[in-house]
């Protein structure tokens, strides 16, 4: 029998949580019909357009698939901004970890 092993380590690291999330963050969006998209993604950022009134469920999908990437100890934290435009988004002080707790 082979075995196989998935190493987890350095930078390769965070690209890949980053990629895990676009693809469940997009499948996300398309499974609930959202008409929001991911406009870019930066090293480990997403800047997503959405109609107001999406922004609450689009916030908590965001959420959820990055924070839910890969279960790791310590758990992953997560900054979710909000605004009209990219210069608009303020700073966040709530991040938001693994298994939806969150802190300041």
């Amino acid at each position: 029998d082979l075995g196989f092993t998935r190493v987890i380590e350095g930078a390769g690291t965070a690209a890949d949580l980053v990629k895990i999330s676009v693809v469940g963050v997009a499948r996300e969006l398309a499974a609930r019909g959202l008409r929001s998209r991911m406009l870019l993604q930066v090293h480990d950022e997403l800047l997503l357009e959405a109609p107001e009134a999406e922004v609450r469920d689009v916030r908590a999908i965001v959420q959820e698939e990055m924070v839910g990437a890969y279960d790791l100890d310590p758990p992953l934290a997560v900054d979710v901004g909000v605004g009209k435009n990219f210069s608009d988004v303020g700073p966040v002080t709530e991040k938001i970890y693994n298994g939806g707790q969150s802190g300041v």
